[in-house]
């Protein structure tokens, strides 16, 4: 009977199923006529499920003829009661599949997975997931929720080393986790997005590195900075992973290093540093790490000096202190007292006012003065004067000076022939011996004097200034052109406690002029400035290769070719107006020469106050334009280490000069270069206006043939002041001419050699343009830094041809979603109207 009612069964499900196909198979038929008429997919695919839906629910109604059911030997069943069966069958099947076994798999196992298996996409349960198809180097391990990582979980490298440990959200680091790398452990805390956020600990090396606060992966907000020994290096604020803001850092000895304002990592702003031994070194503000503005700096004798700093170094003036009084008052070199200065004794005069060398006296300086001048550098320092033989001596025995004048010979002034410098033994003029020993000395003495000829060591007696004689001492001597200088030390290896000097030869009948120095150093730095000058024509920019290497350096940092124009012209600036300065300088130095000798003439009832308001006028605006120049110069440095994150000050960028004639130039050719990369970065995003095109170039052209002549003008005017320079020199030599107007000869011809450089400045501002324009066709041609100029312009066009990459996929998709809204319409429009028994 059992048997019967199968095979009744299976007959059913084959008449079942016959019928199934039937019906569905005449649906699918008729949907298929209805696609091929329409072309709205969706709105057809649901008339025919609706059909499909009412055909079943009707098939499983229950039966109330004999159509309705399936007649067998013996019995009849019922087509509804079959269906249901089916359908029943069917969808425990995919409950087991779908529901119950995945189910299992990700309540009660653990599911592994190759990378690329498609059911990862949406799995959810505990899963382990490897990088190889062999599933033998794990990937990840965790728990999936719909194919992503939710909860606590780990993550590896190809190498099988751990990578990330603790909770995920969404599949990305969230909440309290380890990091490592190379299996090492760099971070351990909260996470945020994927990154480090909030409160946590890095590591390096495996010892403690941090402990703070993070933000997205970074130092940030109150955090402790350790030494590699679990000592701390830095306490306070970060931001963006450096110091940011007020913090303490220490040396690895524990004790402060500095304690103040940080920014971006350096220290900036207000704030103290001190020694390892914790003794107080600076006090004052600092700017990217280095002093920067007025600050103290404190020396271990309990001195203090205080002074305007730039870029961690002196800006040329101190004040230095001791015992809380002024003492010294003028130029330095670091910390030591350099160029011109005034010392001061403890009941605040001042003994001395001239020249100082690397901390102690200029011995040269003094020996070119004249017994009036050096009257006046001692200031209110009481002096005594004594005769002697050949000559008589002024004592500032405050300072512990002693110089022997020659007398005054017909019109020749008393000149300084002989120095002793002997401070007494505690002295604060001691400090201006500033030699730790012998060899510190011999440095001393030989930095700046390569026209050193004799160096002698000997052991002998010493002569003082009053003429006495006493030994032993070693005589630490250096022989110069124009004078001696000798270190009196006791031992060999101890450093000098006196300085003699004295001019080579015999006690001259008079004094050179006082003026002679200023005028060599001018014509010497005008000398090298116009030889550089002379270099850069033919056609390429000027300088050694060295300079021509720094300058195409700088060029290659940049991004793109505006960035190279620009710094270009920072880099022009920059160089021509530091030399400006520099030969103007020159002819500053030789004013006030002359306004000083003007001024002690009138002192003396001889000289010309008009002169003198004359010359002081000269000066001011002398000093305008030096201002100016040099803010100029400054502005091209800023900007130009703005573009390259080079300091341009540090390299020789004479090189970025250029000069040459523009009537050499093929006009067709530029014109053509310019089209072609204009056509090249444009790379039909729009169209290039060629008659706009043609005039840039020749206007460029035209300007830069103005250029041109303003040079050849400065040039004419720099021959024409060198010719006159050279005939007042050899006037001066016959005494036909004055010093004044010998001077005057000179400032012409630096004023002539600035104008020179103002217009090779202008005339590469023009070239630049122009190769900028030409698309580095101008470059090529003059060999001027052309290979890193094509490399620029190379990514012009590249960027160009991106862009209109990017414009035609934007214009394709905006055609796509036309058309589809033009055929959804017309698809609407097209559908038929629903039929009463339908509605």
């Amino acid at each position: 009977m059992l048997s019967q009612l199968l095979r009744q069964l299976f007959n059913s499900f084959g008449i079942f199923f016959r019928t199934i196909r039937a019906f569905f198979t005449r649906k699918l038929t008729g949907a298929w006529a209805g696609l091929r008429r329409v072309t709205n997919v969706s709105r057809q695919a649901t008339k025919v499920a609706t059909s499909a839906f009412e055909g079943a629910a009707a098939a499983i109604q229950k039966p109330t003829k004999r159509e309705d059911y399936i007649e067998t030997r013996r019995l009849f069943i019922s087509k509804s009661f079959l269906i249901m069966l089916a359908i029943g069958v069917v969808l425990l099947g995919l409950l087991i599949y779908f529901v119950v076994w995945p189910f299992l798999l990700s309540r009660f196992f653990t599911a592994r997975f190759y990378q690329e298996d498609e059911q990862l996409a949406n799995w959810s349960g505990r899963v382990i997931v490897y990088y190889d198809e062999a599933k033998e180097h794990p990937m990840y391990s965790g728990t999936l929720t719909d194919g992503v990582l939710e909860g606590k979980g780990k993550e590896y490298d190809e190498d099988g080393l751990l990578i990330y440990e603790g909770q995920f959200v969404d599949g990305v680091y969230e909440g309290n986790g380890n990091l490592y790398e190379a299996g090492a452990l760099v971070y351990s805390g909260a996470f945020s997005g994927g990154l480090a956020n909030g409160m946590g600990t890095a590591y390096s090396d495996g010892f403690k590195c941090y402990d703070g606060a993070f933000v997205e992966g970074l130092y940030q907000g109150e955090g402790t900075e350790y030494y590699p020994d679990g000592t701390v290096k830095y306490r306070g604020s970060f931001a963006a992973g450096l110091y940011e803001g007020t913090g303490t850092s220490y040396y690895e000895n524990g004790e402060r290093a500095y304690v103040g304002d940080f920014a971006a990592g350096l220290r900036e702003g207000e704030g103290t540093e001190y020694t390892e031994d914790g003794s107080l070194l600076y006090k004052g503000s600092f700017a990217a790490g280095l002093y920067e503005g007025t600050g103290s700096r404190y020396l271990e004798n309990g001195d203090r000096i205080q002074a305007e700093f730039v870029a961690g170094t002196t800006s040329g003036e101190i004040q230095w202190y001791r015992d809380g009084k002024l003492w010294y008052n003028g130029g330095a070199a670091e910390l030591a007292p350099d160029g011109f200065g005034t010392l001061y004794s403890d009941s605040g005069k001042a003994i001395y006012a001239g020249e100082f060398d690397q901390g102690a006296l200029d011995g040269a300086w003094l020996l070119s003065l004249t017994a009036q001048d050096l009257r006046s550098t001692f200031g209110e320092a009481t002096l005594t004067e004594t005769d002697g033989d050949g000559g008589f001596r002024i004592v500032n025995e405050e300072l512990g000076l002693w110089a022997l004048c020659s007398y005054q010979q017909g019109e020749d002034e008393p000149q300084v022939y002989e120095l002793w410098f002997q401070p007494q033994t505690g002295s604060s003029a001691t400090a201006l011996l500033p030699w730790e020993n012998a060899e510190a000395f011999d440095q001393w003495a030989l930095v700046g004097h390569e026209s050193t000829t004799q160096t002698e060591k000997l052991e002998g007696s010493a002569q003082y200034a009053d003429g006495t004689v006493e030994g032993n001492w070693w005589l630490h001597r250096y022989i110069y052109e124009e004078y001696t200088c000798t270190g009196l030390s006791r031992g060999e290896a101890e450093a000098p406690k006196q300085l003699h000097w004295v001019r080579t030869g015999e006690m001259p009948v008079g004094g050179t002029g006082g003026g002679d120095d200023a005028l060599a150093q001018s014509q010497e730095r005008l000398d090298e400035l116009l030889t550089a000058l002379d270099g850069i024509g033919g056609g390429s920019g000027g300088g050694s290769a060295a300079s021509q290497g720094e300058t195409d350096r700088m060029l290659g940092l940049m991004l793109s070719a505006q960035d190279g124009q620009d710094l270009i012209d920072a880099l022009t600036d920059y160089y021509v107006y530091s030399e400006m300065c520099g030969v103007l300088e020159g002819s500053r130095t030789l004013l006030q020469q002359r306004l000083d000798e003007e001024q002690l003439l009138l002192s003396r009832g001889s000289g010309s106050q008009e002169t003198v308001d004359s010359l002081t006028s000269r000066l001011e605006d002398l000093d305008r334009l030096l201002t100016q120049y040099a803010a100029s110069a400054e502005q091209g440095r800023l900007t130009g280490q703005s573009l390259s994150k080079l300091n341009p000050g540090d390299y020789d960028v004479q090189a970025v000069l250029l000069t040459f004639d523009p009537v050499e130039l093929d006009a067709g050719a530029l014109y053509n270069a310019a089209l072609e990369y204009a056509t090249a970065v444009a790379a039909q995003r729009y169209e290039v206006d060629t008659a706009q095109l043609e005039l840039e170039v020749k206007t460029a052209v035209i300007d830069l043939n103005l250029a041109y002549e303003d040079i050849r003008s400065a040039q004419k005017a720099v021959e024409q002041a060198r010719t006159a320079l050279d005939k007042a020199t050899a006037a001066y030599a016959k005494g036909t001419v004055t010093k004044a107007e010998l001077y005057e000869a000179q400032c012409a011809l630096n004023q002539a050699a600035a104008d020179l450089l103002l217009a090779t400045g202008a005339f590469t501002h023009q070239a630049n343009a122009l190769n900028t324009l030409s698309g580095g066709w101008l470059a090529q041609e003059q060999d001027w830094m052309a290979d890193t100029f094509q490399v620029l312009f190379q990514g012009e066009i590249r960027r160009g041809e991106e862009a209109a990459a990017d414009l035609e996929a934007q214009r394709q998709e905006q055609e796509d979603q036309a058309s589809q809204a033009i055929q959804e319409e017309a698809a609407q429009s097209a559908a038929p109207s629903a039929s009463p028994a339908q509605r």
